[in-house]
């Protein structure tokens, strides 16, 4: 059960970088596109870093070819998330990731006939109840309504879902450090062609004059999280169930829904979290649900 520490570690590291997502994409950083380029650009280092410390070598083409693949679904989903989490407050997007472990399981049914037993089935009822009820907003004044980018969102787990099912069988190929590491270097290509949008990259030099030290700092801090809950998350697949160690998007949930309510209470910094009584009793109840599928999937 060492992949469990490990992927709640990954969890840990995920949600602060949301959390900086919110804040730079909302104060620094207006255009998702573009902030997915710095992300990208700013990560590099730590890959050149990582290159002479690790067993580095060249795979199969197939092996390429997958993780590219993989790559594309998730840089396609990263973009859907950037989009959504711009506009939608990051407590309600961390409960959409439970559909994640959700279309996992599915994919791995029908991609490698793993068929849900009882407890799965619970656990699927559950997450998805829970991210329903992720969704709702309650307005003052006006009735339920649905998340914006709860569709958005729908299909950046999905995206993310197929992504882990093939990293989880990548990682019976070659060790996880070759996985981040060549799954970095395929992004390269795939950022290279933002640059055939005439939007993107007037939308590119505007940021070059915004980008001061503090949003270079901001967005190197947000890439360095997110690098580091990749690479654990892939440590975690190794050694774990995809669907069990994406289930525990949930302590991601609880660890980033306390840490923004002390960061808006004792700070003026303002994410943009509903917490008048009806939404905070909305949260807790789709928190107890979705853990309720949790606990349910892990026991199975």
């Amino acid at each position: 059960m060492i992949w469990l520490p490990i992927a709640m570690l990954s969890n840990m590291a995920w949600g602060l970088g949301t959390m900086f997502d919110k804040y730079i994409l909302n104060n620094r950083a207006h255009n998702p596109l573009v902030y997915q380029f710095w992300i990208t650009l700013l990560g590099l280092p730590i890959l050149i870093f990582m290159i002479p410390f690790v067993d580095f070598v060249i795979p199969p083409w197939e092996i390429i070819g997958l993780i590219f693949l993989a790559e594309i679904l998730s840089f396609t989903g990263d973009i859907l998330y950037i989009y959504s989490v711009k506009d939608e407050d990051i407590t309600r997007i961390n409960m959409l990731w439970s559909l994640i472990p959700v279309f996992t399981l599915i994919i791995a049914w029908f991609a490698i006939n793993q068929k849900l037993d009882t407890n799965e089935l619970s656990a699927f009822a559950f997450l998805l109840l829970g991210s329903i009820l992720a969704s709702i907003h309650i307005v003052k004044g006006k009735k339920l309504k649905i998340s914006k980018v709860f569709f958005k969102m729908a299909g950046a787990c999905l995206l993310f879902a197929i992504a882990t099912v093939i990293i989880s069988y990548l990682t019976t190929q070659i060790n996880f450090f070759n996985i981040f590491i060549w799954g970095y270097l395929c992004l390269i290509p795939i950022m290279a062609s933002l640059f055939l949008n005439q939007n993107f990259k007037r939308n590119l030099k505007k940021s070059l004059k915004l980008l001061d030290k503090k949003t270079t700092a901001l967005i190197l801090t947000a890439t360095q999280l997110g690098n580091a809950g990749s690479l654990l998350n892939i440590w975690a697949l190794s050694l774990g169930p995809a669907a069990l160690v994406f289930a525990l998007e949930g302590f991601q949930m609880l660890f980033v829904f306390a840490i923004t309510i002390l960061v808006s209470l004792f700070t003026n910094i303002r994410l943009h979290e509903e917490l008048d009584r009806k939404n905070l009793i909305l949260k807790a109840a789709a928190l107890i649900v979705v853990i309720s599928g949790i606990l349910t999937l892990n026991l199975s």
